[in-house]
């Protein structure tokens, strides 16, 4: 749920061209958007019995919270593209997010998959996408950085035993695919 301030944090600091007319003003926003008001829905699913866990380590526990989250990114996106007026690379991340939400929504109707794994590689995908692109520019250093977090989540949640390898590879895939083929679509 960081993901897209995390995102837009970085193309802010390293190549703010590319997301203006947007400006650090939006950030607040995008964070209550995309992640306070998706994790109060969570905490209140915990609260009401809609799910067991916070940490939702079943597959059944992450349906719900998962078509809310895609809501919530698709009302984000909705709000940024139509009402704001982002530009087309703006709109293409918040487009391809809601994305890679909705396909992470339904492989998760029948298997798990790493949520955080997709987030992590979308983040990467983006950014080595505009590496290539902006070559000459700072973004390399948080390429390097993402790479390096990208691989400690990883790590993390099969540390943790929180997910198969399978369940990493496939979001790793779904996360990293769909961020770079977006993106290099575009610019």
């Amino acid at each position: 749920m960081l993901m897209p301030t995390l995102t837009f944090g970085i193309l802010y600091l390293f190549l703010p061209a590319v997301i203006r007319p947007l400006s650090l003003v939006v950030l607040p926003f995008l964070f209550l958007t995309t992640f306070i008001i998706p994790l109060f829905s969570v905490w209140m699913m915990k609260v009401l019995g809609q799910i067991q866990s916070l940490k939702m380590e079943e597959r059944n526990d992450r349906i719900i919270p998962f078509l809310f989250v895609t809501g919530y990114y698709g009302m984000t996106a909705y709000m940024f593209i139509f009402q704001i007026k982002a530009n087309v690379v703006v709109s293409t991340i918040f487009i391809s997010s809601c994305l890679m939400l909705a396909i992470l929504t339904l492989i998760t109707l029948r298997h798990k998959i790493s949520i955080h794994s997709a987030g992590m590689s979308s983040v990467t995908g983006y950014i080595i996408a505009f590496a290539i692109e902006y070559p000459n520019t700072g973004i390399f250093y948080p390429l390097v950085a993402m790479i390096v977090l990208t691989g400690a989540v990883i790590s993390s949640r099969l540390y943790l035993n929180a997910h198969r390898p399978i369940e990493i590879l496939t979001g790793t895939l779904v996360g990293i695919i769909i961020s770079f083929t977006s993106l290099t679509l575009v610019i």
